[in-house]
């Protein structure tokens, strides 16, 4: 229903599917240039879509016809990445059940998937992907490159520091995300410093993740801030498609060879990078913290046993 200064959706000479099902009322042609006309005024009713701003989810055909369309799908609140107020119809208990079933069903599939694409390589050049990748995330590679300090790195430190580049700054205040993006700075440029055979590139870096949070602090308001939260949803796809692509970096025996496999090891980071990304829109940034660390908690065990026979 329509009120005064409002236009509405005309009845006639539409097409309307929808859910509940679909129905088609005979057009009533008329001048008014905000709907499609059957060519009353000579004009061929030529197939023209735009979206019909006074009728919200609904776009219109000229010739006639309008498509009821509902552009915001129930179906894509069902993925884990989509589901932004779940404080509001569900307890902490529900909401940690529903992320630790997510996890468990991508990480079986993915791992299903890693041992099949293992079983190709084996079989067709002898190759075993994970040793050729060298991949820090390797219990064997970790524990040779830090030894006994790889395990608080592992546990404590990987886990806090991830997490502040690629989920603090998903609450949009301003110290937080300058804070974040401060240390996404440190993190791409000490990693780049790396490559290019620099020593101590953490502490090159450091200035630089230091001045970028500075004058985001100071250059920026909560307000600004918080004005860009209608930004959540693409931003929580970028943190964890960021955050498994990163990981590239951590694979020092990466080639075009070996890209498939990489590809399915950062597959499994964006599944867990989506359920850290869940937690901490949801419940908060300690609870994607503490995510992170249990994630980390079997690769800490089997460090251990390596160094322990080592």
């Amino acid at each position: 229903g329509g009120s005064s200064g409002r236009r509405v959706c005309p009845a006639a000479g539409t097409a309307v599917l929808s859910a509940a099902g679909a129905a088609f009322v005979p057009a009533a042609c008329g001048p008014d240039s905000r709907y499609a006309c059957c060519g009353r005024s000579g004009r061929s009713p030529v197939l023209n879509i735009r979206r019909d701003s006074p009728c919200e989810n609904r776009i219109v055909l000229s010739g006639g016809f309008l498509l009821s369309v509902n552009l915001k799908s129930e179906y894509m609140q069902l993925f884990i990445l989509n589901r932004t107020n779940e404080r509001q119809t569900k307890s902490v208990g529900r909401i940690l059940l529903y992320a630790l079933l997510f996890f468990i069903v991508t990480r079986i599939a993915v791992m299903l998937m890693l041992t099949g694409c293992t079983a190709i390589y084996m079989a067709n050049t002898g190759i075993n992907p994970m040793q050729g990748l060298s991949f820090f995330g390797n219990p064997s590679v970790a524990a040779a490159g830090m030894g006994w300090w790889a395990l608080p790195y592992v546990l404590l430190v990987a886990p806090f520091f991830e997490e502040c580049c690629f989920r603090l700054g998903l609450s949009f205040r301003r110290w937080q995300v300058a804070v974040g993006l401060g240390a996404l700075t440190l993190f791409f440029v000490s990693r780049f410093l790396a490559i290019a055979g620099a020593q101590h590139s953490f502490w090159w870096g450091l200035p630089a993740g230091i001045v970028v949070a500075g004058l985001l602090y100071g250059f920026t308001t909560d307000a600004f801030w918080q004005a860009k939260k209608g930004w959540l949803r693409p931003m929580m796809w970028c943190s964890a498609g960021l955050f498994a692509l990163v990981h590239l970096f951590a694979m020092q025996g990466l080639t075009w060879f070996l890209v498939p496999y990489a590809l399915l090891i950062c597959l499994m980071l964006f599944f867990a990078g989506s359920v850290m990304v869940y937690l901490r829109v949801n419940l908060g940034f300690l609870w994607a913290v503490g995510a992170h660390a249990l994630n980390n908690v079997p690769a800490v065990f089997m460090i251990t046993l390596v160094l322990m026979q080592s």
